[in-house]
């Protein structure tokens, strides 16, 4: 009785980290589309001035002072500090992080599996 409740104990840890890697890669996709929207964000900053000093051509002063409010605004609006969530989620789930989290889950699957066939 010992060993198949050892066993069905190293089933559940494999379903674990499978959902585990399910989960993983969900967050890096997720992080994926934040990274590609903020730098979509750089458009906001960009085409709203070239437009206001399109339309205020002929009195460029006021046109000037309109396009510096606006960058200031978007700039508090879209601030990210390093200790931000959006920022710290970023930089948790990287490039650089994610196949090593994954990999690290399916060494635990291979493990336990090679452990329950084992026995």
């Amino acid at each position: 009785m010992d060993k198949t409740e050892h066993l069905l104990r190293h089933v559940e840890e494999n379903k674990q980290y499978k959902r585990q890697i399910k989960k993983l890669k969900n967050k890096i996709f997720l992080a994926k589309i934040l990274k590609y929207a903020l730098r979509l964000s750089n458009l906001l900053y960009v085409v709203p001035i070239i437009l206001i000093l399109f339309i205020f051509r002929n009195n460029r002063l006021i046109g000037a002072f309109i396009s510096i409010a606006y960058f200031y605004t978007i700039c508090m609006l879209l601030k990210l500090d390093e200790n931000s969530r959006i920022m710290r989620f970023l930089n948790e789930y990287s490039d650089s992080n994610r196949d090593i989290k994954i990999y690290e889950q399916e060494l635990k699957i291979k493990k336990n599996e090679l452990y329950t066939k084992s026995r």
